[in-house]
């Protein structure tokens, strides 16, 4: 069974990197990579809008992250949250053919929610 908590977490990490994203929120690197994706952003918004999308927390250089994967796009989005010194920005977006198996290379990733296949 899902931890209502995580999926709380989950939810509220969604929801808050849509609003990043929809405010136009979006580091340089995500435009930097844009020629080299097979997707569109309009892609990279139904992930952060999909009840599917796995959810992780992770640091990245010490900042904190959290990944947003979805199974059947196979797209991973990448979102910074605000912190002292750091805007809200989403960071990247690229094609992972699985992103369980991606988040589970970091150490520190906690899984919030589980992709639903």
């Amino acid at each position: 069974m899902a931890n209502p908590r995580r999926e709380e977490q989950a939810k509220a990490a969604q929801a808050a990197a849509l609003a990043t994203w929809q405010k136009g929120q979006i580091a340089n690197e995500y435009y930097e990579k844009t020629h080299r994706r097979p997707f569109s952003d309009r892609d990279v918004e139904r992930v952060l809008k999909s009840n599917a999308t796995g959810v992780w927390r992770y640091h990245d250089y010490g900042q904190p992250r959290y990944g947003f994967w979805h199974p059947v796009t196979e797209i991973f989005v990448v979102w910074q949250p605000e912190e002292e010194g750091y805007a809200s920005q989403i960071k990247s977006a690229f094609w992972e053919d699985d992103g369980e198996t991606y988040m589970a290379r970091r150490q520190d990733a906690i899984l919030l929610r589980k992709p639903k296949r």
